[in-house]
């Protein structure tokens, strides 16, 4: 199955993308930095750097996918509010036509 992962480097995402990983997915880590997108291309994830609040980004992502999980999330301390309205945008960009839920 395809999947997108929001948060493929965090605490979470990790073990989820390792999960997925070792499930056979394919999985696309939505990252920041290019230094979160060597971590998951390591592993064997592609990685497609952009930003969460850019709604049309992540549909563009989504538009092939299977499926997806989000587990981005804007962490404590030396978070900006930009980073959480960012998770917040991200989380409501509508899956897909035919995806089940």
């Amino acid at each position: 199955m395809k999947v997108v992962l929001t948060g493929a480097t965090g605490l979470v995402g990790g073990g989820v993308l390792t999960a997925l990983l070792a499930a056979g997915h394919e999985v696309t880590a939505l990252v920041r930095s290019e230094s979160s997108a060597k971590v998951a291309t390591d592993v064997g994830a592609t990685a497609a750097q952009g930003d969460l609040s850019d709604v049309d980004w992540v549909r563009s992502q989504l538009a092939d996918a299977e499926g997806a999980v989000h587990t981005a999330s804007p962490g404590a301390g030396g978070r900006s509010a930009a980073d959480v309205r960012a998770c917040g945008r991200g989380s409501g960009a509508a899956p897909p036509a035919g995806w089940r839920r």
